[in-house]
């Protein structure tokens, strides 16, 4: 997640800046705090719209464990918050151990002694994303997107989907790749490295 900020703006107009890199544009007309409330809203963590505005802010971050040293300034807490999302691994780490750090760090933690996938479901289950464990992993995938916003066009293949979620999200794909190969190339850049040898739902799930 290395979205750096133009160090010479304002504080502001750093985090601004921040989330549009990520696709989440916002009404540049509008008052700074509402701007930051809209993005919140996207990805449904509403506010309550008759609180003060750091106030709307601080819940946020506390529902997803990010919680703030209330003793500092505002600007300050939203910096250190950011500085956790920073999310360094241990570059001599196994890959996973990087990916199991990561989510350690975020408090979601994993279950060591379980199967891969099962400590992804995990992880997912506690962000309330839960998964229909009798459906395929293409539906769990799908159902999971479904829940976090960017709603899926039912009517478009499964790897459709998918690459209309992450297009939304900026992270664009060589359109001229196979649809997996967009997909693993999205997932090796957050070391979410695929097994290239096997098939293209096992490359998904394992």
């Amino acid at each position: 997640m290395k979205l750096y900020f133009d160090k010479s703006t304002s504080h502001l107009d750093k985090i601004t800046r921040r989330f549009d890199i990520i696709g989440l544009y916002f009404d540049k007309s509008a008052h700074d705090f509402d701007k930051i409330a809209r993005l919140f809203d996207i990805i449904g963590l509403y506010f309550d719209k008759s609180a003060h505005d750091f106030d709307k802010i601080t819940r946020l971050f506390d529902i997803i464990r990010l919680y703030f040293d209330k003793s500092t300034s505002h600007l300050d807490k939203i910096t250190r918050r950011f500085d956790i999302i920073g999310l360094y691994f241990d570059k001599s780490a196994h890959d996973f151990d990087k990916i199991a750090r990561l989510f350690d760090i975020i408090g979601l933690y994993f279950d060591k002694s379980a199967h891969d996938f099962d400590r992804i479901t995990r992880l997912f289950d506690i962000i309330r994303l839960y998964f229909d464990k009798c459906t395929s992993h293409l539906d769990k995938i799908t159902r999971r997107f479904d829940i976090k916003g960017p709603y899926f066009d039912k009517s478009a293949p499964d790897l459709d989907k998918i690459t209309r979620l992450f297009d939304i999200i900026r992270l664009y794909f060589d359109k001229s790749s196979p649809d997996l190969d967009k997909i693993t190339r999205r997932f090796d850049i957050v070391e979410l490295c695929f097994d290239k040898s096997k098939s293209h739902l096992d490359r998904i799930t394992v």
